[in-house]
């Protein structure tokens, strides 16, 4: 086993980087499949007045657990 004589660690060192614009980079492609595959199956037309998950599921004849509103328990 090797004795090494102890060290003190320091800090890292504070830094006012905002890294807003790397996350968004890294999100854009998700957002934009996201765009594309709404306009894909025309959601947006369904969405001029309020609907709700289920409603939505229910008139694009997709699966109602596979929609957000599963996901938050409802």
């Amino acid at each position: 086993m090797c004795k090494r004589k102890e060290e003190s660690m320091t800090g890292l060192p504070e830094t006012s980087i905002d890294y807003g614009d790397l996350f968004q980079i890294l999100m854009g492609p998700v957002k934009a499949r996201l765009m594309m595959t709404g306009i894909e199956f025309k959601i947006f037309n369904l969405l001029k007045a309020f609907c709700s998950a289920e409603g939505v599921a229910r008139d694009t004849r997709a699966h109602p657990e596979n929609t957000w509103g599963w996901r938050l328990g409802k």
